[in-house]
């Protein structure tokens, strides 16, 4: 794992801890926190695959940057579906 991927899983790691213990706004604000911090995660591999000279680690980075859109978009229907 490249110091930069390591470095941004660790981050996140830690955010999803912190998040969780700090949230006090209920079930769907911590949905929608979770979307957010899974774009923020997306776009950020997609600025590392943008800047990798490595085709396998570009191609990497994409797949995760594609994985975790469709994680934001699962909690964002997550907070769709209990507000119905």
């Amino acid at each position: 794992m490249s110091d930069g991927l390591f470095r941004l899983v660790a981050v996140y790691s830690k955010s999803l801890i912190v998040g969780h213990r700090l949230s006090l706004g209920g079930p769907m604000t911590d949905a929608l926190n979770r979307a957010q911090r899974y774009r923020d995660l997306a776009e950020e591999y997609r600025r590392l695959a943008a800047i990798d000279s490595a085709t396998e680690k570009r191609a990497r980075y994409l797949r995760m940057a594609e994985y975790h859109s469709k994680l934001a978009e699962a909690e964002e229907a997550k907070h769709t579906s209990a507000r119905e």
